[in-house]
Formats: C-alpha cells, sequence, structure tokens
C-alpha cells in the first residue's frame, strides 16, 4: 500500500507540470449529436470533445481530493455562494434554448473551476519548475508553428495526434500574413486558430516576465522570449499587440498608473462590451468605410442585441449562441457567421442574461480586489491581456486552450505555496 502510495504522489506531483506543457494541444475525440448542426452544417463549437487534457485534468482533480479529503473545508459563507451559484446554473439550464448544449458546457466550466481550486491548494509546485516548463511548452509548439509559416503548410505526421489540422495556404479561409505582393501562412502550431495562439503566447510571456532568472537559466529564458516575439508578428493579432503596447506602458509607467487603476479600465472595458449592440446598430449604418472584417464583427454584435431582447433575464443558456441565429431570419445571417460574438463579455451576457453577468461581476470584483490587495502585478496584467484581447475575440470563452489556461492562472494566483 505504501508503494502504490508513492507512485499515486509521484504521479500527483508531475501530473500538473505535464497539463502545462500539453495546454497548446487539442487531441480529442468529437462526437456529433443532433445538436451540434446549424442549417444541416457541423459546427465545431457544438460538438461534444474530450480532450486529452481534459482526461489529465480529471486525474489530477481526483488524486487532489483523495490527497487532501481531510483537509478540504467550506465555510458556510463559501457554502453558500456556491448554492447560490449552482440554483443559476441549473435555471440558466431549463431556460436555454439547447438543454443539452448548456449542461455540457457547464460541466466544462465546473471541471475548470474544480481544476483552479486543486491548483490554489497544491502544496508541491515550484515556482521555477512552472516557468520551465511554460518555456519548453512555448519553445515546442512555437517552433511547430514558425515551420508552418516557413514551409506553407502544417507538417502533418505525429503531430496530427496533438491537433495539428492540415492545411496549406492555399487552402480556402486559412489566415495569411500580406507583406505587399507577399503572402506568409500565419503560425497555427497545434492551436484553432492564430488568434488563439497568439492570445495564448501572449499571457505566458506577461508571467515569465516576472521570472528573476539564475545564470543557467537565463538562455532558455531568452531564447523562448525570441520564439514568443517571432510568433507575435507572425501571428500579427492586431488586438494581442495592441494589448501587449498597453501592458508595456502600463508597467513602465506603473508609479502613474496605479494598479488600483486597472481596476476602472477592467470596467470600462465591460460596460462598452455590454453596451456593444447599441454601438453596432449605430456604425453599421456606415458599414461602408469599414472593412467586411469589422462590419461581420458589428454584424454579430448587432445580432447579439436582438438575442439578448428576447432572454434578458437568464440569457439563451450557455453555448447556446450560434444554435440561436436561425430563430433571427430576418437578419439573414451568412452561413459563415455561424460562430460566437467576438467579444466575451457580450457573448456571456447573451448567454446567462443580466444576472449571470451580475453573478459574473460580484466574483470578478472579489477576485480583483484580492488581486490589488496582494500585490499580485503580474496575475493583474494577465487579467487585464484577457479582457482586452478578449473585447475583440471569443476564443477565451469558447476555446480549450485559452479555456484551460485562464483557470490554471486563477488557480495559481490563489495560491500561497507560490509567493
Amino acid at each position: 500500500m505504501n508503494f502504490l502510495n508513492k507512485i499515486l504522489q509521484s504521479i500527483y506531483k508531475n501530473l500538473f507540470y505535464l497539463i502545462t506543457f500539453l495546454i497548446p494541444t487539442q487531441l480529442a475525440y468529437h462526437f456529433w449529436p443532433e445538436f451540434s448542426f446549424v442549417y444541416g452544417l457541423r459546427i465545431d463549437y457544438l460538438s461534444v470533445a474530450v480532450y486529452l487534457t481534459d482526461i489529465l485534468i480529471l486525474i489530477y482533480v481526483i488524486l487532489f481530493f483523495i490527497k487532501n479529503k481531510k483537509e478540504i473545508i467550506f465555510s458556510k459563507k463559501n457554502t453558500l455562494r456556491l448554492f447560490i451559484f449552482f440554483l443559476f446554473v441549473v435555471v440558466n439550464i431549463i431556460y436555454s434554448k439547447q438543454k443539452e448544449l448548456a449542461f455540457l458546457k457547464w460541466i466544462k466550466v465546473f471541471e475548470l473551476f474544480i481544476f483552479a481550486f486543486a491548483v490554489s491548494k497544491d502544496k508541491f509546485l515550484v515556482k521555477s519548475r512552472i516557468f520551465k516548463t511554460f518555456c519548453y511548452s512555448v519553445l515546442f509548439f512555437g517552433i511547430i508553428g514558425l515551420l508552418q509559416t516557413i514551409r506553407g503548410s502544417t507538417l502533418g505526421g505525429i503531430l496530427y495526434y496533438l491537433g495539428e489540422r492540415s492545411f496549406t495556404s492555399v487552402t480556402p479561409g486559412i489566415s495569411l500574413l500580406n507583406i505587399y505582393n507577399f503572402s506568409l501562412l500565419k503560425p497555427y502550431s497545434t492551436f484553432a486558430h492564430p488568434n488563439s495562439l497568439a492570445g495564448y503566447i501572449l499571457v505566458v510571456f506577461i508571467y515569465l516576465l516576472s521570472w528573476k532568472v539564475i545564470n543557467k537559466d537565463k538562455y532558455l529564458k531568452y531564447l523562448t522570449f525570441f520564439i514568443i516575439f517571432c510568433l507575435l508578428v507572425f501571428s500579427y493579432s492586431k488586438a494581442v499587440l495592441f494589448t501587449l503596447i498597453v501592458i508595456l506602458l502600463i508597467s513602465f509607467f506603473k508609479h502613474v498608473v496605479k494598479l488600483q487603476k486597472i481596476k476602472f479600465i477592467t470596467y470600462f472595458v465591460i460596460l462598452i462590451s455590454v453596451l456593444l449592440p447599441i454601438i453596432s446598430v449605430f456604425l453599421l449604418k456606415y458599414k461602408n468605410i469599414f472593412s467586411d472584417n469589422i462590419s461581420e464583427r458589428l454584424l454579430l454584435s448587432k445580432t447579439s442585441g436582438q438575442l439578448l431582447t428576447g432572454s434578458p433575464v437568464f440569457g439563451l443558456g450557455l453555448n447556446n449562441f450560434i444554435s440561436s441565429i436561425p430563430s433571427l431570419n430576418a437578419l439573414r445571417i451568412p452561413f459563415w457567421l455561424l460562430q460566437p460574438v467576438h467579444n466575451i463579455f457580450l457573448l456571456f451576457t447573451v448567454e446567462t442574461g443580466i444576472v449571470g453577468m451580475g453573478i459574473f461581476f460580484i466574483f470578478f470584483n472579489k477576485y480583483l480586489t484580492y488581486l490589488i490587495h496582494n500585490s499580485k502585478s503580474s496575475y493583474l496584467y494577465i487579467l487585464l491581456a484577457i479582457f482586452l484581447t478578449g473585447f475583440f475575440d471569443h476564443y477565451w470563452f469558447t476555446l480549450q486552450q485559452n479555456m484551460i489556461l485562464i483557470f490554471l492562472f486563477l488557480g495559481l494566483s490563489k495560491n500561497k505555496q507560490i509567493k
């Protein structure tokens, strides 16, 4: 029995680092039930997917509870909060258009919340090893992305089992970096989209900036930063580059821009996000001056307002945005716009309603206050990065890799073992 305990403890101690390294992968088995089709088309966001990282997280959480079951105590206050949250989840599912979609998405959210909780209580985490694991992960998966750009296609072979999709620079709909008359394939690596990769890279970069390396590790850090720089350039995500500039400026002028002021920036981002449907209706009157990409995003924002009007209190139900679009026939949304609105706060508001957004704001304000009072500036910058990029895209709330990264840092920020 002691031998078995030693094996389980060894697995538990190393599993977090394996999960961290494999966050960029999207190896999964997909199921395609009827509710994953819209207009007869299979929608990736609506499929039922079991990822390798889900399985690893499940094992990690189980081992955590086995090891710490006697130490986990919930106060009456926290138990009441959990009950209220659970009650809202039940109501959101009941009132959703597609109950199966809402139920499965909430299962994912609960999985990641429990993962974050386990990370926050993990006593075996070592900060320097976490930094190194992120470096190795960025180097491995980042080089894959850069080789794709150089080659003009995906690499294939065994990388398929890590989630790399098969395409070339001439595949319809693929993202290209256009420099004058020359086009380059943007790096995808094992991510679903270069913007998703860029968001991941940005947040990891902010975290690694706080790493005070010793001599033997400085070359690993600098090499990682070089790969990150190349990825950010070739992915050319305007939202990520804008966010990076904002955060570097705030960090540089931190004697002027106090941490407390970042709270108001995040509040402003949320407010503008919720008002986007109204703003979009006005801007679409002048859509001829915008590019097709911006016009389509404005149309999705307008669609959000229409959908929210129909279910303002409890929302459409989590992950019900796309499946609800056909109900708005008057808007005549083209099939290529069967995707979430490109703003995580507006998307969450539409799917959970005013009540859901209110609950989120209460918990968010409490967490933000915790970061400020404990001077956790690196996590505060990470949060700001997620908010600013999330204003322009939806991957932080819809894609596996980015969602795991959010909850991993949520857990690390609350871990008292890591100073």
